[in-house]
């Protein structure tokens, strides 16, 4: 080749020249490259990754009695197993899915006595338990002379509802699960000075010695074992959290020691006297006369997990919104709770 041949290129032609067959090569051979990748699983579906959400069961049982000075009629949580068993003569119970108690008949004197147990399944939990009234009236005129001045049924005696939760009175303990009230009552004794599961309660002294207390709060405040003492009254929207601590049957979460949290599969029993004392004080026993009192009780149960860092409280508010939201959606729905506060 001749020296006038020769074209003259630079070094940047020569390199733009290079990477134009260098790209054309690339385009030329992408139709036969191999396409390589690499995957790693987890995992598949016959061994899954798992995740299951934990567990809380509540079951309550109860047994009690209701000392009305005529047969004493005793009644449990087996009775509702059929929502038409009715205890003749005693409190009236349906399955609506716990005890309602329907006593047509409360005199001064009469004591009812029940011991409820609480079994927590699955997690550890906080326990608590609430008492709401739905109605308290006086449900008509029994003094003819309000009847005849024209006065509202349910101000009849002056008051502007029913007296009944006024005067009743009421004390709720950490009881050992043996239906008797020894841990309040210790003096109760059978006349042998038996303690303990062998005492033996003379039924009659002992509705006596209950009745004729005139003030729970004076006869039962302070003492170790009692949640509450006052008259029924005072419960109205009370939330009260239980402690395993101060418990005679249940145990402290091994998980969360030192704290009111339940460990899980045990029972704890929680009793409760309510009675209309023989000598209502400082007014005459009419005022209590017909009148009506609807109410609510039950127990509540939160997993102790994330709750621990304010020791279950309050739980009134986590309570009061599941409550809400639970019975918004139940097949009965419309019952509300209202605001703890």
């Amino acid at each position: 080749m001749s020296e006038d041949s020769k074209l003259p290129l630079s070094r940047r032609k020569l390199l733009g020249t290079a990477a134009v067959i260098g790209g054309a090569g690339a385009l030329g051979g992408a139709a036969t490259t191999s396409l390589l990748w690499d995957e790693e699983k987890f995992g598949n579906a016959d061994n899954p990754n798992v995740l299951q959400a934990g567990e809380l069961d509540l079951k309550v049982d109860w047994e009690g009695t209701y000392y009305n000075w005529i047969d004493n009629p005793t009644f449990s949580s087996n009775d509702v197993e059929d929502p038409a068993v009715v205890v003749e003569e005693g409190p009236n119970l349906v399955d609506q899915p716990g005890p309602i108690i329907n006593l047509q008949d409360v005199k001064p004197g009469d004591v009812l006595e029940v011991t409820q147990s609480a079994h927590i399944f699955g997690n550890p939990a906080f326990l608590g338990w609430h008492y709401e009234e739905h109605a308290d009236t006086d449900n008509g005129i029994t003094e003819p002379e309000d009847k005849v001045n024209g006065h509202d049924p349910d101000q009849s005696d002056g008051t502007e509802d029913g007296d009944l939760d006024e005067y009743l009175q009421v004390v709720i303990w950490y009881d050992d699960g043996d239906n008797l009230p020894d841990e309040v009552l210790p003096d109760i004794t059978d006349g042998d000075g038996n303690e303990g599961d062998e005492l033996v309660i003379d039924e009659e002294e002992y509705v006596m010695d209950v009745a004729s207390i005139q003030s729970a709060a004076d006869a039962f405040g302070g003492a170790d074992p009692v949640v509450y003492a006052g008259n029924l009254a005072g419960l109205d929207g009370a939330n009260v959290r239980f402690d395993a601590r101060d418990s005679n049957s249940g145990a402290v979460a091994e998980e969360f020691p030192d704290t009111a949290c339940y460990q899980n599969s045990v029972t704890e029993y929680i009793a409760v006297l309510v009675w209309l004392p023989t000598d209502i004080p400082g007014v005459n026993d009419n005022i209590v006369q017909t009148d009506r009192l609807e109410f609510q009780f039950g127990f509540d149960a939160i997993q102790c997990r994330h709750n621990v860092g304010n020791d279950g409280l309050p739980m009134d508010d986590t309570i009061a919104d599941a409550d809400a939201e639970n019975n918004a959606n139940s097949p009965e729905g419309g019952t509300t709770t209202p605001d703890p506060t």
